[in-house]
């Protein structure tokens, strides 16, 4: 087991590595403790707490996403197949969701699993499907946040929600056996 304290780490270079990270900035600190296992595959058991400010994702001239602060509490990752976090809490978080002019969302198409994905086996060289891990979170809350709705298709249409507060408990994703608890305030 490793113990990892992390502070002030700059995010944009990410994108170079991982391609859902393009566009990514902003400075995180974690708290975490570690254990990696790479046999016929690579798993790792990641535990603590992550903290990150001044967070924007940027697809060319247009602000996809930005936030203040998150804060995650009590991370209990086993990769690849589970990602549990007791609270997400996002302040001042500024969304665009936009819908291009074909009726595609360019912020969620940047979420969603590419077609036939594969890994690769460390030990025997097989490729396997590459299955998202399950992201189940206790509670998201939402403080001081805002969203803007632009629909391109038709007659364009803009929609500004100046002040959302956002509260999501028992969210799982992909896909859940039982629905989340939601309270909106805008």
């Amino acid at each position: 087991m490793l113990a990892l304290a992390f502070r002030r780490v700059n995010l944009t270079p990410l994108g170079v590595y991982v391609p859902a990270a393009r566009g990514v900035g902003g400075q995180v600190r974690a708290n975490v403790t570690a254990t990696v296992d790479y046999a016929d595959r690579v798993t790792a058991r990641v535990r603590g707490d992550v903290v990150g400010g001044r967070f924007a994702l940027v697809d060319g001239d247009r602000t996809l996403l930005s936030l203040r602060r998150i804060d995650a509490t009590g991370l209990d990752v086993q990769w690849p197949e589970r990602v549990a976090i007791a609270q997400v809490r996002l302040r001042q978080p500024s969304v665009l969701l936009e819908r291009d002019r074909e009726g595609r969302f360019p912020l969620l198409d940047r979420f969603a699993p590419a077609a036939a994905e594969t890994t690769p086996a460390l030990a025997t060289g097989e490729a396997r499907p590459r299955v998202p891990p399950v992201v189940m979170v206790g509670e998201v809350v939402v403080e001081n946040g805002s969203v803007v709705i632009v629909d391109h298709t038709a007659a364009a249409t803009r929609v500004e929600v100046p002040r959302v507060d956002l509260t999501v408990r028992d969210a799982t994703w992909p896909k859940s056996s039982t629905p989340a608890r939601v309270a909106l305030h805008a």
